[in-house]
């Protein structure tokens, strides 16, 4: 996970490999957070947003999108 988050190993990769249906991601891991979110393979499902001494936290549920 560490290294999925780092950006190390692709996102698409990570999804395929451990056959994942949902990821919950939120702002703290940025390089993630703005890939999924750019990415138009992957449809949000769910985000909120909250402030935590003072900074704003975002979360997102992503799924891939379905060919």
């Amino acid at each position: 996970y560490v290294d999925f988050s780092d950006g190390k190993i692709n996102y698409k990769d990570f999804f395929s490999r451990y056959n994942f249906t949902h990821i919950i991601i939120k702002n703290n891991t940025p390089f993630i957070f703005d890939e999924l979110s750019a990415d138009k393979n992957f449809r949000v499902i769910y985000e909120s947003e909250h402030v935590e001494n003072y900074n704003v936290v975002r979360c997102k549920i992503f799924i891939p999108k379905k060919d």
